[in-house]
């Protein structure tokens, strides 16, 4: 063999032991939850998923705002988990609504972007989950400062 053809040989087999040694990075996901946004306020929520799965959920956020972006008609508007007694949400079609109970009483359906993303500490560790994963929310805390 020549050492040409054993250089050749030896960069095929480089190459061939790099592409291996990529492939050992296991199934974990990067993509997992490693923290979540600091809640301007602290609220605990009672959380149903589409596939009736409750939890309760601490320093319950979106992107660490205790508020959630929704639409009612066409006009954009945010409303304070520190007025909300519960949220049903509804799934039709493309649209994502969610039928919210108010603290005072009063009820008001709104249509939400099912991309949102809410945050939170579970007992076992954190959590995302987007608005078209959740059946139900119930909300517990007060809303107090950390």
């Amino acid at each position: 063999m020549t050492i040409i053809a054993r250089r050749r040989l030896f960069v095929v087999l480089a190459g061939l032991v790099a592409m291996l040694c990529m492939g050992m990075g296991g199934t974990t996901s990067t993509d997992m939850v490693k923290r979540i946004p600091q809640p301007d306020r602290s609220f605990t929520v009672y959380v149903v998923d589409v596939e009736d799965v409750s939890y309760v959920v601490e320093d319950f956020s979106v992107d660490g705002m205790t508020m959630v972006p929704v639409f009612i008609g066409r006009a954009e508007a945010s409303i304070d988990f520190a007025n909300v007694s519960s949220v049903a949400f509804i799934h039709s079609g493309k649209k994502l609504v969610a039928s919210v109970s108010f603290r005072d009483g009063d009820e008001r359906e709104v249509t939400v972007n099912p991309d949102t993303q809410f945050y939170g500490r579970v007992k076992w560790g954190l959590m995302r989950l987007a608005a078209r994963d959740i059946r139900s929310l119930t909300f517990r805390g007060t809303g107090a400062n950390e």
